[in-house]
């Protein structure tokens, strides 16, 4: 969107062409050598500007206006395809009604590198990512680029050219602010559908932030409401219109792609916020790593015309999904592995119907209030987004200070909300919700939204009560082991032999000791450690004050009589598996549950090569041989 006056054809007479390319009769000419006039043309061309990237390392060329059918129009022609792909461009201006004459077009070649040397024309920086331009108070929202007003001042322009030739599906406007203000963001009256506008103005947060990628999963039965959160958050930046009813293109998008595919719908909307529907219908042969691709804006990497790796676009992701699944359940569905960080970066959030309903209404009622906010997303859209990055732009002098500003009241809010992280996993997620409450302020700061800052803090506070309520959100990958190794211990307790038994035979992993304790041998301990290290899990066990050792180890050197060798073992108290186990602080409120799951998945599948020749060949041997017990004592050593 450009802030320049356009060039008229009235004031191309005013204005001068490159010497030797005079305009006259409507057409163009160029004067050779002789002095003689070549037609090239055959309607005038109009300098408009110079353009190239933000950076001046690509995208040089110039624009040219001209008439057609009674309308002024741009276009735009890069100069590296005078060298390169002419015809093109050519083709280009042919379907546009300009004609360059098949023997005079290396006329026009020289006609546009002069255009370039004209020293009056303003110069318009190419921008073809959607988001912040970098270190410029402006922002692209597609085609609409917005500019603060000291930038505007400085007569500096921009425009918007995607790389693939159009801007997002669905980055449009419908309706008018009114009416949006008062048919949706009026009609917002739960929490979650407060939660979901905040979340969409937190996306140009995010990327000016410079937050990991990241977002929120909404998940439950079918009814719930989803489709209309979501709906909710896609209105801020575009079109809110439920995807596939046919009624006009949604800046929705759905689950049921390819991993590369979902890259490019992502990157295609840094900055802007990503909403994506219904997780079940996404497949992947790894989702855990798709998931994180996604996430991550990066994109695959390519090379250039000159065999070189080409210099990759970060985008800015923060994400509202939804679905039937949870995250941690879908990655169960398709066998991944669960990594917390996986989970703090997307976590889930369990909505039921009750949620979107209000106090002493009817189903029906509620159903009927739903379906008229669905329509009016359908109808409006678009506005919310581009006040509150106008409102941003305007109230900073640079775009520094607008970092700055943003990041102290963004910390403030995570020191606010910080009772409800326990850990480290749980201190990622309360960030993002910190960011997203701090939109929402800043929001109602304008005299954006109809909501007062209590509501604006209620909703965001809900959401975490809802994330929360998944216990599986909660907890690192060592905690998650610590509960792997509870549940195995449940489970071969009994299969394990006493110590003292004379009727040992085969292979074990352990033994039950004195009444008293678990002795697991190494590699067994090592085995249900996953991809957490032995000594984390030693000393979490340590922390617990069920591992009993020698001084200075984690291991526990004792005679096994039946053996009559002493050899080194893990030796877990019996309160472990016990009622008396200390509870966690995160336990008082929430039931533990188990993931056998994953246990049973550390049980089958080895960690590596060594361990699988262990598995396959059955070689935990119940005596082990004494270069064994030299090998294990090495390890404790080292533990």
């Amino acid at each position: 969107m450009s802030h320049l006056p356009t060039l008229t054809l009235e004031e191309n007479g005013k204005q001068e062409q490159p010497t030797g390319y005079p305009c006259f009769d409507g057409k163009m000419f160029a004067v050779d050598p002789s002095g003689n006039l070549n037609q090239f043309c055959d309607q005038p061309l109009i300098p408009i500007a110079r353009n190239r990237s933000v950076d001046g390392v690509s995208h040089n060329g110039v624009i040219l206006g001209f008439s057609s059918n009674g309308k002024e129009q741009e276009i735009i022609i890069d100069m590296k395809k005078i060298y390169g792909d002419f015809n093109s461009v050519l083709a280009e201006l042919a379907d546009k009604g300009i004609n360059i004459l098949t023997k005079r077009t290396n006329d026009f070649k020289r006609y546009l590198q002069q255009v370039t040397l004209m020293p009056y024309l303003p110069v318009r920086y190419v921008i073809t990512t959607t988001g912040f331009v970098e270190d410029y108070l402006v922002y692209s929202i597609g085609k609409l680029v917005l500019m603060a007003e000291s930038v505007k001042k400085s007569n500096k322009d921009f425009t918007y050219r995607p790389k693939k030739g159009k801007p997002a599906d669905g980055l449009i406007v419908q309706g008018d602010l009114e009416g949006y203000v008062e048919n949706v963001l009026k009609q917002c009256l739960t929490e979650p559908q407060k939660f979901a506008i905040c979340v969409g103005l937190a996306a140009p947060l995010a990327e000016l932030m410079s937050l990991e990628g990241s977002g929120f999963h909404v998940f439950g039965p079918s009814g719930s409401g989803k489709s209309t959160i979501l709906q909710a958050m896609a209105s801020v930046m575009g079109s809110g219109s439920e995807p596939g009813d046919g009624s006009t293109e949604s800046f929705i998008i759905s689950w049921s792609s390819t991993s590369n595919g979902m890259e490019a719908l992502t990157t295609e909307r840094s900055g802007l916020g990503v909403c994506i529907d219904e997780l079940g219908a996404f497949r992947s042969s790894n989702l855990s790593s798709a998931l994180y691709k996604i996430l991550s804006g990066a994109g695959k990497a390519r090379m250039t015309s000159n065999y070189q790796v080409a210099e990759q676009q970060k985008a800015s992701v923060l994400m509202l999904s939804t679905g039937e699944l949870s995250i941690e359940d879908k990655l169960r569905q398709s066998k991944s592995p669960i990594n917390a960080g996986l989970l703090a970066r997307l976590p889930s959030m369990l909505i039921e119907p009750s949620h979107m309903a209000l106090e002493s209404e009817s189903h029906s009622e509620t159903a009927q209030r739903i379906e008229r906010f669905k329509d009016s997303c359908n109808a409006y859209g678009g506005h919310l987004g581009a006040s509150f990055v106008q409102h941003l732009l305007d109230a900073y002098e640079s775009k520094a200070e607008l970092e700055h500003e943003i990041r102290e009241q963004w910390e403030a809010i995570v020191e606010q909300l910080s009772d409800y992280a326990v850990n480290s996993i749980q201190r990622r997620v309360i960030r993002r919700f910190a960011l997203v409450l701090v939109a929402g302020l800043l929001a109602h700061s304008f005299g954006l939204l109809p909501w007062s800052e209590e509501e604006i803090s209620d909703a965001i506070v809900f959401m975490i009560d809802r994330w929360q309520a998944n216990i599986e959100m909660g907890k690192s990958d060592l905690e998650r082991v610590i509960d792997g190794l509870k549940d195995w211990c449940r489970q071969n307790f009994h299969k394990l032999p006493d110590s003292y038994s004379t009727k040992i035979k085969g292979s074990v992993d352990g033994y039950r000791y004195n009444d008293q304790c678990i002795l697991l041998l190494p590699e067994i301990f090592r085995g249900l450690c996953n991809d957490v290290t032995p000594s984390q899990v030693g000393n979490k066990l340590k922390e617990l004050g069920v591992l009993t050792h020698d001084s200075d180890k984690q291991q526990y050197r004792v005679t096994i009589p039946s053996i009559g060798k002493r050899q080194y073992f893990y030796c877990i108290d019996y309160e472990f598996i016990g009622d008396t186990l200390p509870t966690d602080p995160l336990d008082e409120d929430i039931e533990a549950e188990s993931d056998s799951n994953i246990v049973d998945k550390i049980l089958q599948e080895p960690q590596d090569d060594d361990d699988q020749s262990f598995y396959e060949q059955g070689q935990y041997a119940h005596i082990p041989s004494d270069e064994e017990l030299i090998i294990d004592k090495m390890l404790a050593d080292e533990e």
